[in-house]
């Protein structure tokens, strides 16, 4: 795939001496997208340490918080991974709350959450919301790491009404996510669903054979396998309908559209229904509302910018699976994943990618690098009309 740089500098500096020109130019800078290793071994297991030196044992889900911290919701395919791991800026990994397998309310290791497929939100006062898949419930857990009990129960399914008494089943996979108004909404074998700011769980949109724009009272969404929301408080679902492929937009005002996507495919650089792509397992949304999708099928990292185009940002699209080597660094486009999982934005706009089977993750950023100086004809041609090279 052709890389995509941004020239951000082409300086010229022209100083005169009598009636000829001399010219001084400064090294022509690129930037590029780069994938280093930031944390994990790329072997399924529970090490707290910095970077690679630490371990993951088949980690599904992560967010940023205010600080750059990385909450990851780590697996637990060798036992004992049931639990939040908080990786610095850093590389610094470490256990924030739990570490075994249980359903237990308390702070920091002393809680106790469910066996793997476990999926992270987090609001605006950093509070972390967890899908707890196999206790049934939503779990929030506070900067402190104080654990609690937001709605459902082991045993409790498919029940609306306060929270107290309602009853969850998540999708496999999971996801959540919270609105600005401290609404929370996730994939259930119902539907999508919500727990309002008001403690009321609602089905508003119940599991469908296709998806039917228009308002939000007659629209139907087929298939969810991924939710977001943005700073607005617009919901963004990744739906797979029969050989279909797409993005649906709820929006606050009150109509559910076709965001981007059709039938599955890979077509980026494109706007709107133009783009297309595999299953999509996770959205994230960035301060800025762009929509960063983790797609499954073709292992790939993808962004579809505020005004719909979609472009790639990490990965060789590779389907079948080439016999490469997986975890290394490199130009965003020129790494391959094995079994890309999820993706979180922090507020400097560094950018994580996770991956399932080899428990890693990855750090995104653009970086500079150097080329080679444009030559004296290059130069010649490019100013060749300017006052300040006449002779």
């Amino acid at each position: 795939m052709k890389k995509n740089k941004l020239v951000y500098a082409f300086a010229i500096i022209l100083a005169f001496g009598s009636c000829k020109k001399t010219m001084n130019v400064a090294p022509l800078v690129e930037q590029e997208m780069y994938a280093s290793p930031f944390a994990g071994s790329n072997v399924a297991a529970f090490i707290e340490g910095t970077g690679t030196k630490a371990a993951f044992d088949r980690p599904y889900s992560m967010v940023v918080d205010d600080s750059g911290n990385l909450f990851v919701a780590d697996g637990n395919t060798n036992g004992g991974n049931s639990r939040i791991r908080k990786v610095t800026p850093e590389g610094v990994t470490t256990t924030f709350a739990g570490g075994v397998i249980g359903s237990l309310d308390g702070t920091g290791t002393s809680a106790q959450f469910g066996d793997g497929g476990n999926v992270l939100t987090i609001d605006a006062q950093n509070n972390l919301y967890l899908a707890d898949q196999q206790n049934s419930c939503i779990r929030k857990i506070t900067p402190s790491g104080v654990v609690s009990t937001v709605a459902g129960a082991p045993g409790r399914a498919n029940i609306d009404g306060p929270v107290a008494t309602a009853g969850i089943k998540f999708l496999s996979p999971a996801d959540i996510t919270i609105d600005p108004a401290n609404n929370i909404y996730f994939l259930d074998i119902k539907g999508i669903r919500k727990v309002s700011s008001t403690g009321i769980v609602s089905t508003p949109f119940p599991i469908a054979s296709s998806n039917t724009f228009g308002p939000i009272a007659t629209a139907t969404i087929a298939n969810p396998t991924g939710i977001t929301s943005d700073k607005a408080g617009n919901i963004y679902v990744a739906t797979r309908p029969v050989n279909q492929s797409v993005v649906v937009k709820i929006g606050i005002d009150g109509i559910v559209s076709l965001y981007a996507g059709g039938p599955m495919d890979y077509n980026v650089n494109v706007q709107g229904p133009a783009a297309r792509f595999g299953q999509l397992r996770t959205l994230s949304t960035d301060k800025s509302g762009n929509i960063y999708l983790v797609d499954a099928v073709y292992r790939t990292y993808l962004k579809i910018a505020a005004d719909r185009f979609l472009s790639p940002l990490a990965g060789v699209p590779s389907k079948p699976l080439p016999s490469v080597l997986f975890g290394q660094g490199g130009p965003a486009f020129d790494v391959y994943f094995l079994d890309v999982q999820d993706i979180a934005i922090a507020p400097d706009g560094t950018i994580y990618v996770m991956e399932n089977i080899p428990s890693s993750i990855r750090k995104i950023k653009l970086v500079d690098k150097a080329t080679t100086p444009p030559t004296q004809a290059e130069i010649d041609k490019a100013t060749w009309n300017k006052p300040g090279t006449w002779k």
